[in-house]
């Protein structure tokens, strides 16, 4: 079963970006973007405009249409338009990125988002350290992007007059309406937290950018610490009441903190998540991720909330070529002294290339996470209208799977067609790592035609379009796709 190096939870000290693609056209009307997700941050955000993308003068692509449904699709899927639609950006290229590829394009995540949306994306990026000369010959040439998203030395402070002088010279446009029409949830942000709004609107009220908005609660960049002076740090009694706050708001979706023994956070349904993963995971020092775990009897929290964290960005590179850095602590045994589910983990998108060594060391690594179902043995007697099923299951990876999805027991007929099927009571929560798991069911073969029937198993996501959950089994996927084989019996 392949896992991919992705957040799997809500990060209590996580980034949430707000960013949305729209280009507009010269007298015309913008195009819609995507509505972003409301925060769920209970204190202000600090937003960040320098870096915002910003609406051009450029022709626009079509409006999107409505969402397409996907219920029926076993792909993950945004798809925002029908019909194929493709937006310009000029932006310049991330210097980690240029080392692997010359185009954002290129990069396998951006091919994958357009494949999701039916969206797709022209950049165009200007020399590496030429950007604002590049920059000035793009807006003298007046043949502009859909968007142009600027970072670093390149930035509209430099242009005369700043964005209201673009917004003047009609090289940037006026955003207000389209935030309006399209823009719901940033509305409510401005609502919730006017500060936010006036960060990013002009002395007579005018939006050139789309909001780019960065939240946080607590510490630098919202990383729960404000190192090197801890006094200005909430107390014990204040963190608790903001663990409290998520632990009482999510009721389905795992959260997950950065600080172990920072407030009480073993009183709360909540995972942890290393900053620093590999970096200082281990227990060598007492600030050191595991070793704060265990100062707050968090070591076993694992069993029922996830953990995971951020591979330390210095080291990914020297991982994927086989040359970890001095001092860090192995990777394996650091997955399996956490039982880490999830891991953030950049240079696995931007470094990594299909075919290669790296390519397969970073594969390796991310199925070493999380879970590892393997049915070990499984078995049937029909009693009268019903078969009994067992079915033997075990974990062989370094967590459990931590939400109860419906698992089925089914009956498909030689067309390859199901003709039965039963939800089980089972709880694959309570499928931790170690021996084979012995789970009963049943199912019922009343108004069944006499014939051979295949007995399947599936675990079903509750996420529409979202992935199936595998088992490491050949028999996956071996007689309908998406289901597990368990064997084949006849109802006489």
């Amino acid at each position: 079963m392949t896992k991919l190096f992705k957040t799997a939870a809500l990060v209590l000290a996580m980034v949430v970006v707000f960013s949305a693609v729209s280009g507009c056209a010269q007298n015309s009307t913008p195009a819609a973007p995507t509505a972003p997700a409301a925060p769920a941050a209970t204190e202000a955000p600090a937003a960040t405009t320098a870096d915002a993308p910003a609406a051009t003068t450029a022709d626009a692509p079509a409006a999107p249409a409505a969402p397409v449904d996907n219920a029926a699709s076993s792909e993950f899927t945004v798809r925002i338009s029908d019909e194929p639609v493709t937006i310009s950006i000029w932006c310049p290229l991330d210097v980690k990125v240029a080392r692997s590829y010359t185009n954002y394009g290129d990069v396998l995540y951006y091919q994958e988002l357009e494949k999701a949306t039916n969206v797709h994306v022209d950049f165009t990026h200007p020399p590496v350290g030429a950007e604002p000369e590049q920059l000035n010959l793009l807006i003298a040439g007046g043949n502009l992007p859909d968007i142009i998203w600027l970072q670093g030395t390149a930035n509209w402070y430099s242009y005369p007059g700043g964005i209201s002088g673009a917004l003047e010279d009609g090289v940037a446009l006026d955003m207000v309406e389209p935030i309006q029409k399209w823009a719901p949830n940033i509305q409510e942000v401005w609502r919730k937290f006017p500060d936010v709004k006036k960060r990013t609107t002009t002395d007579d009220g005018r939006i050139a950018m789309w909001p780019f908005i960065t939240a946080g609660l607590i510490g630098h960049w919202g990383e729960w610490h404000t190192y090197p002076n801890d006094s200005v740090m909430p107390k014990t009694d204040q963190i608790n009441q903001i663990y409290a706050a998520f632990d009482r708001a999510f009721n389905k979706t795992k959260v997950v903190t950065r600080v172990p023994d920072l407030g009480d956070p073993v009183d709360y349904n909540l995972g942890f998540h290393d900053d620093s993963f590999t970096e200082s995971t281990l227990y060598s020092v007492n600030w050191h991720f595991m070793q704060r775990m265990v100062n707050s009897g968090a070591e076993d929290v694992w069993q029922t909330e996830p953990i995971g964290g951020e591979f330390r960005p210095e080291g990914q590179i020297p991982f994927l070529k086989g040359e970890p850095l001095a001092g860090y602590d192995d990777y394996y045994e650091c997955v399996d002294e956490t039982h880490a589910s999830w891991l953030i983990y950049h240079a696995a998108f931007t470094e990594v290339k299909p075919g290669t060594d790296e390519f397969k060391r970073v594969t390796d690594a991310s199925r070493y996470l999380g879970y590892d179902f393997v049915v070990t043995g499984s078995s049937a007697e029909t009693d009268g209208g019903n078969v009994d099923v067992t079915v033997g299951i075990q974990n062989r990876g370094v967590a459990p799977f931590y939400y109860d999805w419906q698992v089925v027991l089914a009956l498909a007929d030689g067309d390859g067609e199901i003709a039965t099927e039963a939800v089980t009571d089972w709880k694959l929560t309570e499928l931790l790592p170690g021996p084979a798991h012995v789970l009963d069911g049943s199912i019922s073969t009343d108004g069944l035609a006499p014939g051979d029937y295949s007995l399947l198993m599936r675990v079903v996501n509750p996420m529409e379009g979202g992935k199936n959950l595998r088992f490491s089994n050949e028999a996956q996927d071996s007689v309908i796709r998406g289901w597990m084989a368990l064997g084949t019996l006849t109802v006489e």
